[in-house]
């Protein structure tokens, strides 16, 4: 939770986790494993829920994390702090 806040905060996005409302994961944990996982397919139940809404290659897609721009970090106003500090 705490990496997904800082890494949204560092693109100005708001991030939420509705998956962690009680509710929600009382019944994530109630249902069946086969609904849940299938073969080497993870989320099941939400990707035939959310198949008729979205494109397929948002329902079937990879995940992807947030990546952060350190080298522009490092190039911009860190580069001095960077310099002193990684400097012999």
């Amino acid at each position: 939770l705490v990496k997904t806040d800082r890494a949204s905060m560092a693109h100005s996005l708001e991030a939420r986790v509705p998956y962690l409302d009680t509710v929600v994961t009382n019944l994530a944990l109630a249902l069946p494993r086969r609904h849940k996982v299938r073969g080497l397919s993870k989320k099941v139940l939400l990707r035939k829920a959310a198949a008729p809404l979205l494109p397929r290659e948002i329902v079937h897609g990879k995940k992807r994390g947030f990546s952060i721009p350190a080298a522009a970090w490092l190039r911009g106003e860190l580069e001095p702090f960077a310099r002193g500090t990684l400097s012999p």
